[in-house]
């Protein structure tokens, strides 16, 4: 079947190429762009009435399950005091008529946005839920609030020590947990909680990803695991979300395990490895956490917040523990995306990249540039970073996997936790572009909004979604609408050795793209944010509206 897609005006994304207003696509590969009348032997015309065609947008770092659970839980999103979440969560008891006994589940609020600032805490749930266990994380997922009765099942009391890369908060003057967790401390509770059935997290699954395909998103590269039992089920479903057509993009699964000995029993009993899969469902990277999030204060720095002395935030394992499980990854075969926020945290995963890129380069005789090319080791997030590691990341040829999404909270915050002279080296996307750091974007979903053109809205204005500051935070580090939209197309493709099959619209690639309302490239930037999504196509077939 040889169908002419029409009528539009196409960029196929590699440094803005001349558009065309044809293309044609055959076995949902694109063979030839131009004008209607350079084609014959066509089967199926598609009239796209004059709109933008781009490629479709890739999300080089989310967790699509936790998406779809997200639509399902407690929406805390914008709450705006601790009051204002025990509403929520009452309101939620009573108009849902929630049995005793039953666990509540339940993100995204945000202290910051609090008065005062002020943690939420165990007494807080406790009055309006004494009956039910109840987990609320916040937006970060790097900590959570627990109430008693979740405390009391999970075990932890105050004789109860601190996990390996996690804290338990306790009540000043005494060891009682104040209900607050962080890092591996959240694991404590979580893992009290019996795992849903393997139909709930099809539903959950497919759910998020009809959401994103409304908004434009093709393909997603996706943290869902966590642990072996997850990995079985949750593998498995999204094997029969495939074979039963619906999945309306392409996923490459990050695997994520609690700890190295876990993952190596993994890939040992499955052989699974990077690259296992098809052009649909594909194994990722093996994804390690290295330290927490700035807004919890969990991003493990070089030196003490500038608004809390006493921390440093936390390292979720001792440098030579992260080098072992990195190089246990490498054996067996897998690229390597490991989350970094804090320039400490940063430091030691370059530490830990030189020796993998050191050990490949002797084998195969390669320059440590041309080793990273190989390995495409990636560090997810690398906000809070200095003109040192710019450098470093440079020079190792080391991926960055940013999230422009992440200015929309962050940029009222940073520079109270950083102070005025380390917050100049966080954020600098236009300094690393300019020193050939490989950066792709993504949202973290549902951290922040998995919209991708609300993330190149954030990269090219560098305000939040309300449009503030006016002029742009830090604007020197603005990115243009080309760098922007190829954040989100061309370079997921490439982080994930997918460049020769996707991220734009050159003949040989899969026809993944979409159909804008306006030109992103002629609007005002601040309506980049605003630009609706026509229709998404995966391999030429229309998956958005849905057929």
């Amino acid at each position: 079947m040889r169908t002419l897609f029409f009528n539009a005006n196409i960029y196929p994304l590699f440094k803005r190429q001349s558009k065309a207003t044809a293309m044609v696509v055959e076995d949902g590969v694109i063979k030839a762009l131009g004008r209607p009348a350079d084609f014959t032997g066509i089967n199926e015309q598609i009239d796209l009435d004059g709109n933008t065609v781009i490629p479709g947008f890739n999300d080089s770092h989310l967790h699509l399950l936790s998406i779809g659970e997200a639509m399902e839980n407690l929406d805390l999103t914008g709450s705006d005091s601790p009051d204002h979440l025990r509403t929520s969560l009452q309101d939620l008891i009573e108009g849902q008529k929630i049995k005793p006994g039953e666990w509540i589940k339940g993100r995204g609020w945000d202290q910051n946005f609090y008065p005062g600032r002020t943690l939420p805490d165990k007494r807080l749930l406790d009055s309006v839920s004494p009956a039910n266990p109840v987990i609320l994380q916040r937006a970060c997922c790097h900590l959570a609030v627990v109430n008693s009765l979740a405390l009391k099942l999970a075990g932890i009391s105050k004789n109860t020590p601190d996990p390996p890369g996690g804290v338990i908060d306790r009540y000043p003057g005494g060891n009682e947990p104040t209900g607050i967790l962080r890092e591996n401390a959240i694991n404590l509770v979580a893992n009290s909680i019996a795992e849903p059935k393997p139909a709930y997290y099809k539903e959950r699954i497919a759910q998020a990803a009809g959401e994103l395909s409304r908004h434009g998103v093709t393909s997603v590269q996706t943290d869902d695991f966590g642990s072996q039992a997850r990995f079985k089920v949750i593998y498995q479903v999204y094997q029969e979300l495939k074979n039963e057509g619906r999945l309306p993009l392409r996923v490459n699964l990050k695997v994520r395990m609690g700890n190295q000995a876990e993952f190596e029993e993994l890939v040992t009993a499955t052989g699974i490895k990077t690259g296992t899969g098809d052009q649909f469902l594909e194994i990722g990277p093996c994804k390690i956490l290295a330290d927490g999030s700035m807004g919890g204060r969990t991003a493990a720095l070089s030196a003490p917040y500038h608004d809390q002395a006493d921390s440093c935030g936390v390292l979720i394992y001792p440098p030579d523990e992260l080098q072992a499980y990195i190089s246990c990854a490498a054996r067996h075969g897998f690229q390597l995306a490991v989350h970094g926020i804090g320039d400490r945290a940063i430091s030691i995963i370059l530490d830990c990249y030189q020796t993998i890129l050191g050990e490949e380069a002797g084998r195969s005789r390669l320059s440590l540039k041309e080793a990273a090319l190989k390995l495409r080791p990636r560090i997810v997030h690398g906000q809070l970073t200095n003109p040192d590691l710019i450098r470093r990341i440079a020079e190792l040829g080391i991926c960055l996997d940013i999230q422009p999404i992440f200015l929309n909270s962050d940029l009222h915050i940073a520079e109270e936790r950083l102070g005025p002279e380390r917050i100049k080296g966080a954020y600098a996307w236009k300094t690393m572009l300019a020193q050939g750091i490989h950066l792709a974007g993504g949202s973290d979903g549902p951290v922040d909004s998995f919209i991708p053109l609300e993330g190149v809205y954030s990269a090219v204005c560098r305000r939040d979604l309300q449009g503030y500051p006016s002029g742009g935070w830090q604007r020197e580090e603005a990115l243009d609408i080309d760098q922007a939209i190829e954040l989100f197309t061309r370079a997921p493709a490439y982080h994930s050795f997918a460049e020769k099959e996707k991220g734009t619209l050159q003949p040989g690639q899969l026809a993944d793209f979409i159909v804008l309302a306006e030109n992103p490239f002629q609007v005002e930037p601040e309506r980049l944010k605003q630009i609706k999504v026509l229709a998404s196509y995966v391999g030429g077939e229309r998956v958005y509206p849905s057929p």
